[in-house]
């Protein structure tokens, strides 16, 4: 697993595990204030965004006529800006829930394996033309990877933002009792 993509986003999916693993169950599908998801239902998009990354692998490639990772730059820019607010398309948005822990849990370890392992052999320079990323089109192995490193960072930021919030929200709601 040379490809600096699917290291830091091996990564980001443990971060994803390792912070939804700190919620009890009840916080998990807790929403913290209004406009916002659950932990869980975070996890559910991220798990919608990625879960079709080795079947997409597995379609047909194509050579690329363009550098392969011409929209890196642009993707890291929009996924890893913290401070902007994004609207989810609907084919990644999350159901109500609840949805379980560990359940949730394991989709994350499993898809991370998945996708690890389709990608260790793969040439990451073709264009996998059998998918169009609203913006931009199809994409090439390295910048679906991308993708999904930063889509995944971000959103593991989220899940543990979230659990900061309800933490307080817990203590400031002991501290009235």
């Amino acid at each position: 697993m040379e490809n600096t993509y699917a290291i830091q986003l091996d990564q980001a999916l443990n971060g994803m595990v390792a912070a939804i693993d700190q919620f009890k169950n009840d916080q998990l599908n807790t929403v913290p204030f209004e406009g916002s998801w659950s932990a869980a239902q975070v996890a559910v998009h991220v798990l919608k965004s990625i879960e079709g990354l080795p079947k997409l692998f597995s379609s047909e490639a194509v050579p690329t006529g363009r550098d392969p990772h011409q929209f890196e730059p642009q993707l890291k820019k929009i996924f890893l800006d913290f401070e902007t607010k994004m609207k989810s398309p609907d084919f990644i948005v999350p159901g109500e829930g609840p949805f379980q822990k560990n359940e949730l849990m394991q989709r994350l370890s499993e898809t991370r394996r998945a996708i690890i392992e389709k990608v260790k052999d793969l040439d990451l320079s073709k264009t996998f033309a059998s998918f169009s990323f609203p913006g931009t089109g199809p994409l090439t192995g390295y910048e679906l990877l991308c993708f999904a490193w930063c889509h995944t960072a971000r959103h593991a930021r989220q899940v543990t933002n979230i659990f900061t919030v309800l933490g307080s929200q817990t203590t400031v709601n002991t501290a009235l009792q």
